[in-house]
């Protein structure tokens, strides 16, 4: 039985860190200009002003770091080089990014009986399901467990390293099951870090979407391979091989549009693949006590993943249904940290 999780932030700022790009915007408004010379710095106040103008939509920071690119090339009356602004813009933002990540992650302590309850939650993710839903992943188990052995693997979208600090020590083996290190898809705050778009449709700038370099520094699949590294080849293996898919914290964003694509295509091609999809609901409403509200919220949030999926045929649409569960608000990775100190 293979288990893939898929991390988004929303593990993170469930357990307590402040991670959400508007926090992290906030801090990011109050930092000095770097030492460079004046022309850099006007990029960067450009760049501060436009975010400071509506914080709330810049919260969807890398599509609208791509949106922003259309204002490149003039400061004032001045033509200056596009991929020379690039670079000063795109560094001074990973840069603070990456410091502010790195205070969060650090100073986060946690709980004792942290490491047990995550290790439950990620070999056993059916116990959150409704009854006859749990009955069939379980069902599902024993038939693919007799064949081969058993396996959670997990993609993190994060920076941080809190599910490896939560684990202690990866490969964990419980059970029945190995539990491996995890694959960090856009790097850490301090290795790696990618900040960008899905692909060229996205950079609003005609001059960067054709310039291999500009390319090279905004497309998350390109800047990936700059590294050399074969983390993005190996998901891609993990999510073939999965017999069950299991995402938790995901905005399921267009600028990571290439991996919704991927399970859509899985779904597509399976009908033996199945899918938890662990949403979040900010109105807390109190689905226990009607159940028709809790199944039409279950049936919009199966509606808007099969989408992002792009999944159209309505014929296959009604199949890969069946195939997903939806749980809403429910306790799964349901640790706290005991402290964490602020960012100034």
């Amino acid at each position: 039985m293979n288990i893939l999780y898929m991390i988004g932030n929303g593990f993170d700022i469930h357990i307590g860190l402040a991670t959400s790009y508007h926090d992290f915007l906030q801090y990011y408004l109050k930092q000095p200009l770097p030492d460079i010379d004046e022309v850099g710095k006007r990029y960067i106040k450009r760049l501060k002003q436009a975010i400071n103008k509506d914080i709330k939509c810049w919260s969807n920071l890398e599509y609208q770091f791509g949106q922003h690119l259309s204002r490149l090339g003039k400061v004032g009356s001045a033509v200056h080089p596009i991929l020379e602004e690039l670079d000063i813009i795109n560094d001074d933002l990973r840069e603070n990014l990456s410091k502010y990540i790195e205070v969060q992650d650090k100073n986060a302590t946690f709980p004792p009986d942290a490491r047990g309850k995550l290790i439950q939650d990620l070999i056993r993710p059916e116990q959150y399901l409704r009854d006859f839903e749990m009955t069939e992943i379980q069902n599902l188990k024993e038939s693919v467990g007799r064949q081969r052995g058993n396996t959670v693997k997990i993609m993190t979208y994060n920076y941080t390293n809190t599910i490896e600090r939560l684990l202690v020590k990866c490969p964990v083996s419980f059970d029945t099951y190995e539990i491996g290190e995890p694959i960090h898809v856009h790097g850490y705050y301090n290795n790696r870090m990618i900040l960008g778009v899905n692909d060229e449709s996205q950079i609003n700038n005609d001059i960067l979407k054709s310039d291999p370099d500009a390319l090279m520094t905004l497309v998350k699949s390109r800047n990936n391979a700059t590294y050399g590294v074969s983390h993005t080849r190996k998901c891609e293996e993990w999510i073939k091989n999965s017999n069950l898919i299991c995402c938790y914290g995901l905005s399921f964003g267009e600028t990571d549009k290439i991996w919704w694509e991927m399970i859509g295509a899985e779904l597509k091609r399976r009908t033996n693949l199945k899918i938890i999809l662990f949403h979040y609901d900010s109105q807390q409403i109190n689905y226990s006590n009607n159940g028709a509200k809790y199944q039409r919220k279950v049936n919009q949030v199966k509606r808007d993943f099969i989408k992002k999926c792009n999944v159209v045929d309505e014929s296959e649409i009604e199949r890969i249904e069946s195939s997903i569960y939806v749980v809403v608000n429910s306790n799964i990775f349901n640790t706290h940290i005991v402290e964490t100190e602020s960012v100034a």
